[in-house]
C-alpha cells in the first residue's frame, strides 16, 4: 500500500503545481500621442466590472520576458466609461499588462475587444481572443506556456 501512496502523492502534487499557468496581455504605446483605450466586455460581466481598477503599468516600452511583473513598477488606473467599457489613456511609450490579478478583480472575465483610438487616425478595434471580423485587429502571440499575448500601437 505504502509503494502506491508515495507516487500517488507526488503525482498529485505535480498536477496542482502545474495548474498555474502564467498568461499575460499587454498593450505598448510607440506613438509620440497620448492614446486612448476602451475595454469592451460581453454583458455577462456587466454585475463584476468596477467603476475603476488598477492595471499593471510602466512608463517606457520594453520586452517582456519571465520576470515580467518586476518590470510593472507603477499602475494606472481604468474607469468606467458606459456599462461595460472601461477606459484608459495611455502615454506615449507607455506600455499596460493584463494578467490573472487584473482579471481576478472583473470576475476572470478578459475584454471582448479593445478599442485603439489614436489622435488623427482611425480608430482600430483589436480581439484578445477568437478570429477577428474584417477590419480588426488580433493580439500575437509566439509559444504555449507561458502564454504571451501582445499589441504594439503605432
Amino acid at each position: 500500500m505504502r509503494k502506491l501512496l508515495l507516487p500517488l502523492a507526488v503525482s498529485i502534487c505535480l498536477v496542482f503545481s502545474s495548474c498555474t499557468v502564467a498568461h499575460f496581455s499587454y498593450m505598448r504605446n510607440l506613438t509620440d500621442k497620448s492614446v486612448d483605450i476602451y475595454f469592451d466586455f460581453d454583458a455577462s460581466a456587466l454585475g463584476k466590472i468596477p467603476d475603476s481598477i488598477f492595471i499593471p503599468y510602466s512608463p517606457t516600452s520594453h520586452s517582456i520576458n519571465k520576470n515580467a511583473r518586476n518590470f510593472m513598477t507603477d499602475s494606472i488606473v481604468a474607469k468606467r466609461y458606459t456599462g461595460t467599457t472601461l477606459h484608459i489613456e495611455l502615454p506615449t511609450g507607455g506600455m499596460i499588462m493584463f494578467d490573472k490579478v487584473t482579471s481576478k478583480k472583473i470576475g476572470y472575465h478578459d475584454p471582448e475587444k479593445i478599442k485603439v483610438v489614436v489622435p488623427g487616425k482611425e480608430h482600430v478595434t483589436v480581439r484578445l481572443y477568437g478570429d477577428p471580423l474584417p477590419g480588426e485587429a488580433k493580439f500575437q502571440t509566439k509559444g504555449n506556456s507561458p502564454k504571451i499575448y501582445w499589441h504594439d500601437i503605432y
